[in-house]
């Protein structure tokens, strides 16, 4: 006898899945998780590689997370495709944010280390050795440069150190002036300082990353943009709502139409900031303001910043104040984009790509190259292929 309840059951269980797919095809959009790179950079790519102990790394790069099929060869005729886990650990913006790269990192590495002359002076005052590595760390790519200038500039500074040289007859009698025998050469003892203090450091991975991490340790949005507001007041996505985000924030081909409009209203919404005098003057700087009141991401955070331009905001009132950071959040912050960007300073594998999609005319030499010197072990894709899979994965949805 045929088993009804059986079937109904099945029936049941089958309904069940199909709601559970349905639901989360619309929750879980397509994504595409990319990192795209042009043919005319591979060389450069491979000699760095091998120059800085980067075989199969690539340093600081960023992902773009789209659900648009045309973005990712916004950037590149080669492009890799990771998947979500790719970005698990890696800071994620509602935009591009235009972060530092490798080539931010500059070709001579030193630490901090004192030893012979600077030893010895740290060792009679540890309040220089603080302010000493203070100014070393406000130019990361030069600090040899910027605590002989720190040194001769900072009065209170400079005369520690010539008390410690006077008091000292060792070093009184090696740094005397020559010319002026009363005198130190505190220029020739600055010079012998400043070498003693930094070691150079060989250009291997883990001080490249190092050096990236200390150099951008506050802030990475809008370090290489021209003052983008958009890159300075992007706001972080949590990696566990990355799906839930996108579908909120990221355009899709359909809606890519409108960002032309979204950018006009922008630039109308940005003129709000003539509401401050001290504002109305820096027409050119009106973009990097508007990122600055907004990079905190609170009403609060945007009075703190207003105070930091000269702004006294007591002489506003709260309404006033209140709208104008509710139309700039409403212009830069809360408008859809093409694509997320995340972040990492770390090296990251090159194989922790699964994939990667090329451009017909020159797939095979790149194929080539990638493989014997880039060490890429994963899926090889013509572009051609690769859109013609993707539109029959759309009609399959369809």
């Amino acid at each position: 006898m045929f088993n009804y309840v059986k079937l109904f059951k099945l029936f049941k269980i089958i309904d069940e899945a199909m709601k559970y797919f349905l639901i989360n095809d619309l929750i879980r959009p397509q994504l595409y998780y990319f990192h795209a790179l042009h043919e005319r950079d591979l060389p450069l790519i491979a000699e760095v590689m091998e120059k800085r102990d980067l075989q199969g790394y690539l340093v600081a790069i960023s992902v773009g997370i789209t659900k648009i099929k045309a973005i990712i060869f916004k950037f590149g005729e080669i492009v890799f495709l990771g998947d979500k886990q790719l970005v698990q650990d890696m800071r994620i913006y509602e935009r591009d944010i235009w972060s530092p790269t490798l080539s931010d990192v500059p070709k001579v590495l030193f630490a901090f280390e004192p030893k012979g002359l600077a030893h010895q002076i740290f060792a009679i005052s540890p309040y220089l050795e603080g302010k000493i590595k203070e100014f070393a760390s406000l130019d990361l790519s030069d600090p040899k440069r910027q605590v002989s200038l720190m040194i001769d500039n900072d009065s209170e500074v400079y005369h520690n150190l010539l008390r410690i040289v006077e008091k000292n007859p060792e070093l009184s009698r090696k740094y005397v002036n020559k010319d002026y025998p009363t005198e130190i050469d505190m220029s020739a003892f600055t010079s012998d300082l400043v070498e003693d203090i930094f070691q150079l450091l060989p250009h291997k991975r883990k001080n490249i990353v190092q050096w990236l991490k200390r150099a951008f340790k506050k802030e990475i949005r809008g370090t290489a943009s021209f003052a983008s507001a958009y890159a300075i007041a992007s706001p972080l996505v949590p990696f566990e709502e990355l799906e839930e985000k996108a579908n909120q924030k990221l355009l899709t081909e359909q809606s890519l139409g409108s960002f032309e409009k979204i950018k006009e209203q922008q630039n109308l919404i940005l003129n709000e900031l003539s509401l401050f005098p001290q504002f109305r003057t820096r027409v050119m700087d009106w973009d990097t303001i508007a990122g600055d009141l907004l990079k905190h991401g609170s009403y609060e955070g945007f009075k703190k910043e207003l105070r930091e331009y000269g702004i006294k905001t007591q002489e506003y009132s709260r309404s006033q104040l209140h709208a104008l950071y509710t139309k700039l959040n409403e212009a830069i912050v809360n408008v859809s984009s093409e694509y997320f960007e995340a972040k990492t300073l770390e090296a990251v594998p090159i194989n922790a790509f699964k994939q990667v999609v090329i451009e017909d005319a020159i797939f095979d030499r790149v194929q080539i190259f990638l493989q014997k010197k880039l060490g890429f072990t994963g899926e090889y894709i013509r572009k051609s292929q690769f859109i013609t899979q993707f539109d029959m994965q759309k009609r399959s949805k369809e």
